[in-house]
């Protein structure tokens, strides 16, 4: 998947503010500045990217039915500015466990829907993207809205549904996009 690689820089989160580091993708990211429940991220390995990335405010897991607990890795959602890709704008979705195969994920923002396709691979499982070609339509639903409600299923049959605050986007990604004419 193409998106992988340009996503690998959220990959092995050691901590969500501080300094990142990541093998594959050989990207190092900090962040840069914060709008309300949004972080600015900047590289700074010499890659050209920025983007804005946010934790879910409600988180609900359930099985059968029934609220479970469950253990899940870092969970976010993430837009990622890529001036050199023919996408310069993509968002992701990291659930922080293995997605159900052949599954579909389904982003809400009030009452527009989107499906997310997770990725096929091992090293990509927890991950969703939206369709080819629909970031910029998922992009503007997320600036209009007020939250955004992202449902998945892990490999286990856990249906997790996690709500995010879209308070600070817009001007999250305007600061995003500026930020890489600081490169």
């Amino acid at each position: 998947m193409k998106r992988l690689c340009q996503h690998m820089f959220v990959w092995v989160m050691t901590a969500w503010f501080g300094l990142f580091s990541v093998a594959e993708a050989k990207v190092e990211i900090t962040e840069w500045k914060k709008r309300e429940d949004w972080t600015i991220y900047k590289s700074i390995s010499g890659e050209e990217e920025c983007g804005i990335i946010s934790k879910p405010k409600k988180i609900v897991n359930t099985r059968d039915g029934k609220v479970a607990q469950v253990v899940r890795g870092e969970t976010y959602l993430a837009i990622s500015v890529l001036p050199d890709a023919s996408q310069r704008l993509q968002v992701s979705v990291q659930f922080g466990y293995p997605l159900k195969k052949d599954s579909v994920v389904q982003l809400s923002v009030g009452s527009r829907k989107f499906m997310l396709t997770p990725g096929t691979k091992p090293e990509n499982n927890e991950w969703a993207w939206p369709e080819q070609g629909k970031d910029d339509e998922v992009i503007d639903a997320l600036k209009k809205g007020r939250d955004a409600v992202i449902v998945g299923f892990s490999q286990r049959g856990t249906r997790t549904e996690d709500t995010y605050s879209l308070i600070g986007l817009t001007s999250g990604l305007t600061l995003a996009e500026s930020c890489i004419s600081s490169f």
